[in-house]
C-alpha cells in the first residue's frame, strides 16, 4: 500500500518538532563576553582608506596644488604682459573663434 505524500511530509515535520523541542541550549562560557571584547580591541581601522575611483587622496591634493600652482603663474604672466581682453581669450583658448566672444565679454 502506498502512503499518501501528505502524511510523508506530516512524519517528517513531527520529527523535527520533536528535534526542535529535545535539544538542549549550549550555556556560554564566562569567559566568552572578555575574549570577545579583547579581540574587538585588538583590530585596528586601516591605516589607508583609497578613494572609490582607485586613486588615494594624496594624488587629489597633488593634482589641486599643481593646479592652482598654474593659475598663479598664468595670472602672474598675464598681469605682467598686459594682455586684452581679446588677446587673453586668445591664449586661453587658442581658437580665432574665440575673437567674438571675447569682443563681446569685452563690449560688457
Amino acid at each position: 500500500m502506498r502512503r499518501n505524500p501528505d502524511e510523508k511530509i506530516r512524519e517528517v515535520e513531527e520529527v523535527l518538532i520533536a528535534a526542535h523541542r529535545g535539544r538542549v541550549a549550549a550555556e556560554p562560557v564566562d569567559s566568552f563576553a572578555r575574549d570577545v571584547m579583547f579581540q574587538v580591541r585588538q583590530m585596528r581601522a586601516p591605516t589607508f582608506e583609497p578613494i572609490r575611483n582607485g586613486t588615494d587622496s594624496r594624488t587629489v591634493w597633488r593634482f589641486a596644488f599643481v593646479s592652482g600652482l598654474m593659475a598663479l603663474i598664468f595670472l602672474a604672466y598675464s598681469l605682467n604682459v598686459d594682455l586684452s581682453g581679446i588677446q587673453f581669450a586668445q591664449s586661453v583658448v587658442g581658437d580665432p573663434s574665440t575673437l567674438m566672444l571675447a569682443e563681446t565679454l569685452a563690449a560688457i
